[in-house]
């Protein structure tokens, strides 16, 4: 479909950032009309198992040229840089386990995994925004079940950089139930099998009625979905192996067979074939009976034949189906220790690249086979379901803890709390939550912080809407026009101590006049974004600027 469809009102996005393979889907209606956005020089097609039609992704890597340029997606593998010590792959990974890795960023200085997810996505995120010719609406991440607090920051780090100014996440499994538009019954599990690029995760998972819990965030371990009720995870494992080691197995089956009983100088003229032509065979072979690929350059040029039935075989002899069958049992168990037999299961769902091999699929069903196994687009259902994502058509997700500006009191000669977001807030929020004015504590103050504190069990007043404070001499604030508020049982904790924001004023501020105009409100991911105007010369000074993530 040509990039004009999308344009107009109502655009959103559904953004699947893969170990692999990055999806991003498009819609400006509803799951009828959404559909894999093809993203110039940066996309490769994909088979679609079922659909006929082929399915555009964007190769998760990223490669650092010598003149400190930098390759994407697709572009990395036509340059033939994918195996180059300068290209970046499963930054997914990385940026899940924190990891320190460093790559070679070509110009002889070293770049992070966070900073080489960074670039990737930014490119991505901008490439995606072209094609739709207009800002889009809605954004809507997806998010691994055991996603880290940091993961989520730098997705909104990356969303900032590319002028995404709110956007929302939703996790995995939701969004994967959610294109493959999965019934859910409640008080029946589901079980979900991803299989990815590098992994296999199965996560089995519970459909509450709304309100037979706490309020939970979308990011916790209760997920809300479309249809109003939470999927709660009562069991789950994972094993490491996915389809690049099926390719690794292929490429090693295929080349020692040819390499049987071959002259020597034959043998020396091979000069091989790259994994991810076999990475391409095998997803050919999920919609095909056999392949045809080239195995040498030699004079003459050398052909063999893949069939589906080879891949099978070498599947069923390094022990995919059995370590597929483990992983399955695995979860299975942990979900027996809550009470849930594979009896109880109600649907089974496969997604990821692998879903999509007919031996699988068979797998699975003879594993299942009282239960409907249900594997609808499986290479972007995830990105389908997050762009299909309507943001109120879940349950309403609440920040749980309260969170305030604590100030000194020169008459009582003891500390206050003046709360900006109270214990059961919305988010995201409609508007702004509070609006503080801040002025200098002496004349030619610089610098004058917000620090924020995470207040537990209060007995504090409501939310207030405008509040006059003054900024103390090291930086802090106290309050101008405030009585003290009872701190409870539990004494709050300075949250922003490692991360202080502070508002320059420039010219210096003058003691006692106001000087800042400072409003707060909450993302989509919890964070507390700080919009703050210099008073005296009318400038922006924070524009959205997170200030810290909310729990």
């Amino acid at each position: 479909m040509g990039t004009k469809q999308c344009a107009g009102c109502g655009v959103r996005l559904g953004i699947d950032f893969g170990t692999t393979l990055t999806k991003v889907a498009v819609t400006n209606g509803g799951m009828a009309d959404c559909y894999p956005l093809a993203l110039p020089s940066l996309s490769r097609q994909l088979p679609g198992a079922g659909t006929g039609r082929e399915v555009p992704v964007v190769p998760s890597l990223v490669h650092f040229t010598a003149t400190g340029t930098s390759l994407v997606g697709a572009e990395v593998i036509a340059s033939g840089t994918l195996g180059a010590g300068s290209t970046a792959a499963c930054l997914k990974h990385y940026l899940l386990t924190d990891s320190p890795v460093q790559v070679p960023a070509g110009d002889g200085t070293q770049c992070s995994a966070r900073e080489a997810g960074s670039h990737f996505l930014h490119r991505v995120l901008t490439a995606a925004l072209t094609q739709c010719e207009c800002q889009p609406t809605q954004v809507v991440f997806t998010l691994p079940v055991d996603a880290p607090p940091h993961y989520e920051d730098w997705i909104a780090s990356v969303a900032a950089a590319a002028g995404i100014r709110f956007f929302y996440v939703l996790d995995e499994c939701s969004a994967v139930m959610l294109g493959m538009d999965v019934p859910l019954v409640t008080g029946r599990p589901v079980l979900i099998v991803d299989m990815g690029g590098v992994s296999c995760t199965v996560t089995i998972g519970m459909p509450d009625e709304v309100g037979t819990s706490s309020p939970q965030s979308i990011h916790s371990a209760h997920f809300p979905t479309a249809t109003g009720c939470r999927i709660r995870v009562v069991g789950s494992a994972r094993s490491d192996c996915g389809g690049a080691e099926i390719d690794a197995w292929l490429s090693a089956e295929v080349e020692s067979h040819y390499r049987q009983g071959k002259p020597h100088e034959q043998i020396n003229r091979h000069n091989g074939v790259p994994v991810v032509e076999y990475e391409r065979a095998k997803e050919l072979l999920s919609v095909k009976n056999e392949v045809d690929m080239v195995i040498s350059s030699a004079n003459p040029t050398m052909h063999t034949c893949i069939d589906r039935e080879l891949l099978e075989q070498i599947m069923k002899d390094r022990g995919f189906f059995a370590t597929l069958d483990h992983t399955i049992n695995r979860a299975l168990a942990a979900a027996r220790m809550r009470g849930y037999t594979i009896g109880d299961i109600s649907t089974v769902v496969l997604a990821g690249g692998c879903a999509a091999i007919p031996a699988v699929q068979d797998a699975v069903c003879h594993k299942f086979p009282r239960c409907p196994v249900v594997c609808d687009r499986p290479e972007w259902a995830a990105a389908r379901g997050a762009a299909t994502y309507t943001p109120g058509t879940l349950t309403t997700a609440r920040i749980r803890n309260d969170y305030a500006i604590r100030y000194w009191d020169p008459v009582t000669l003891t500390h206050g709390y003046r709360f900006l977001v109270r214990g059961g807030t919305p988010y995201p929020s409609a508007g702004q939550v509070a609006r503080i004015v801040i002025s200098a504590a002496y004349d030619g103050q610089t610098h004058l912080g917000i620090p924020l504190y995470e207040y537990r069990n209060s007995d504090g007043k409501s939310p207030c809407h405008t509040i006059e404070l003054v900024a103390a001499t090291g930086g802090g604030l106290r309050c101008a026009d405030a009585a003290t508020t009872p701190s409870g049982e539990h004494p709050p904790v300075l949250v922003n101590e490692r991360a202080p924001m502070f508002l320059v004023a420039d010219p210096p501020a003058k003691k006692g006049e106001p000087r800042f105009e400072v409003t707060f409100t909450i993302d989509g991911t919890k964070q507390l974004a700080v919009t703050a105007r210099d008073v005296q010369t009318g400038r922006l000074v924070k524009d959205a600027m997170p200030l810290f993530r909310l729990t």
